[in-house]
């Protein structure tokens, strides 16, 4: 005879396995996370069973504290074990998805979370319909993660965008008290580091370094009062006098809008009537076409 006053501990394992397979989705909903119930509920529901994990993992295997690791909640230490083994056990049990592949998991303190702060469990898998369902638009951590990489920009600088540089140090062969107060100029045992990089001007981030075009050289030295920059070309003239019309310049002097090329050089249509109209650029220009634009 069965005893309707109680229920029997085998009963509570096969409502648990009941509730399980809920969790993995329905035929007819497919909700694969935990969002179909209350928040207070579905703590109050696994806080019940928090106190029979150790007896049902014999019958329903890893998959139970796999579920409970992706919610966040901690599984309770086995009394043979210590909290070492027990946090080193729980690692591995979701440490691979269901086809194998592996997972990286947060410990500690350092979760990933949502704009909002909402600690992300899982940031590898999209929700579905079932196992092999449609992805669904409602998963709002996939909405999110595509609107970031949707929107990201990598800004290069307008130019100088190509170059090399090189770290090293800067040491003075003597004392200069009489030519400057800059400490690192007045101490010759003293070694300021410094980086130094060479650039063209016009050609965009990936561009060749053989362009006819001037190139640029900045050197940092950081020294202990502060960093002093020192920047230049390698040439003694440039195409205008007057500052306002850099702007011009550099946009004559970039790739056509329509086309997108040429790339890192001056011999398209913009340029030429830029210089056409500005006869103070053709003092520059000799230069550029000499040898030393090479």
């Amino acid at each position: 005879m069965t005893n309707h006053g109680r229920v029997r501990g085998n009963d509570h394992i096969s409502f648990l396995l009941h509730f399980l397979s809920l969790s993995r989705g329905s035929p007819t909903t497919g909700v694969s996370r935990f969002d179909w119930l209350p928040g207070r509920r579905t703590t109050g529901i696994l806080a019940f069973f928090t106190g029979r994990i150790s007896r049902a993992k014999r019958n329903v295997g890893t998959k139970f504290g796999t579920r409970f690791a992706l919610l966040g909640l901690r599984e309770p230490s086995p009394p043979s074990k210590t909290k070492a083994m027990a946090k080193k056990a729980a690692i591995q049990q979701v440490s691979t998805g269901n086809g194998g592949e592996l997972h990286q998991l947060a410990t500690g303190e350092a979760v990933l979370t949502t704009n909002q702060g909402l600690p992300i469990a899982d940031d590898q898998n999209t929700l579905t319909v079932g196992p092999r369902g449609p992805q669904l638009l409602e998963d709002f951590i996939l909405r999110e993660k595509i609107t970031h990489f949707d929107h990201e920009r990598i800004p290069e600088r307008v130019v100088h965008a190509r170059g090399y540089a090189a770290h090293g140090y800067f040491q003075a062969y003597k004392s200069h008290p009489e030519l400057t107060k800059a400490s690192f100029l007045n101490d010759a045992e003293t070694k300021t580091p410094v980086f130094c990089r060479f650039s063209t001007v016009a050609g965009s981030a990936g561009s060749h370094d053989t362009a006819r075009d001037v190139r640029g050289f900045s050197v940092k030295f950081y020294t202990d009062q502060g960093n002093y920059d020192l920047v230049g070309n390698n040439m003694p003239v440039f195409f205008i006098q007057d500052a306002i019309k850099f702007p011009d310049l550099i946009h004559a002097v970039k790739p056509a809008p329509d086309r997108g090329f040429p790339q890192a050089q001056s011999a398209h249509d913009t340029f030429w009537d830029f210089v056409s109209l500005n006869a103070e650029a053709m003092h520059t220009l000799m230069w550029v076409m000499s040898d030393r634009g090479i």
